[in-house]
């Protein structure tokens, strides 16, 4: 009857009686592997996470792209005060998308914090003891990204103050980016 309840489970441990070591080793391994699944799912989440990130922070790049290219035409000497309005208006605008998209979430999770990128982020389980990879923050809502609304171009001196804030904004999101790429590389690892 051993051999038939072997043969019709595919089991060779179908009750402790059967080899009790066995069992407690089978125990353990089939709990370690439902603990890989469970941080591989883990480590496939975190991947999504980044990679919205960087989606975000690529329609970030092109306000940014705007907003100096803006910048620059504003301190053409032939504009006129309507004209460096309208570029002021926009430019604007665009900061206020960029503010809009540090609110941004993740199911739930709030993608961008008010934290620079020097900062620790979210720890990420990667492994079936509890081994944890830290992955670097980024912070939209930090004053480089969020006092670009502040800045208007209706006058050269202005116009020019606006462009050193979004060079430095764009040098920041190079390195917000480079971060993002750092943790989807080291979670794919």
């Amino acid at each position: 009857s051993q051999s038939l309840a072997r043969l019709s489970s595919g089991s060779k441990i179908n009750s402790p009686a059967d080899d009790s070591a066995g069992l407690a080793v089978s125990m353990n391994l089939t709990a370690q592997m439902n603990r890989n699944t469970a941080a591989n799912n883990n480590v496939g989440n975190a991947i999504s996470l980044s990679q919205t990130q960087d989606g975000y922070l690529q329609q970030v790049s092109s306000a940014l792209d705007r907003m100096s290219e803006l910048a620059v035409q504003a301190q053409d000497v032939t504009k006129s005060s309507s004209d460096q309005q309208l570029y002021s208006n926009e430019f604007q605008t665009l900061g206020s998308y960029i503010n809009a998209v540090a609110t941004k979430d993740f199911n739930g999770v709030t993608l961008f914090g008010n934290t620079s990128s020097t900062t620790g982020g979210a720890a990420v389980t990667i492994d079936s003891n509890a081994g944890a990879f830290t992955m670097a923050s980024v912070g939209l809502g930090a004053n480089t990204y969020s006092g670009l609304v502040s800045n208007d171009l209706t006058s050269n001196a202005d116009a020019k103050t606006a462009l050193t804030a979004v060079k430095a904004a764009i040098t920041q999101l190079g390195q917000d980016r480079a971060n993002i790429g750092s943790n989807i590389e080291k979670l794919t690892m």
